[in-house]
């Protein structure tokens, strides 16, 4: 079964660099957007079907995302799903990308 990508704007937070080098504040990051983030990087769906999944509103979902912290956590979760299917594929044999 071939793996789907992450959602566009999941790796759009690749294109933006950390905040600062400051350290971010250890905050809470509730259950609904902890599975909301993981379905967007998985590639599952899109940002607004997510959200309804998770029982967020689309705007509370965009607003959270905004924030520092989930978005540190999101990037997190992006680079790992990324460095997960490279060694994926370098087992198969495959040209990583």
């Amino acid at each position: 079964m071939e793996a789907k990508p992450p959602a566009r704007c999941a790796l759009a937070v690749l294109d933006t660099p950390p905040a600062s080098s400051e350290p971010i504040a250890q905050r809470r990051i509730s259950k609904k957007v902890r599975s909301g983030i993981e379905v967007m990087v998985s590639g599952d769906c899109k940002i607004i079907k997510e959200a309804a999944e998770a029982g967020l509103s689309r705007e509370h979902f965009t607003r959270e995302l905004s924030k520092p912290h989930v978005a540190a956590y999101m990037r997190e979760k992006v680079l790992k799903q990324r460095y997960r299917r490279r060694a994926r594929r370098r087992r198969e044999g495959r040209t990583p990308r």
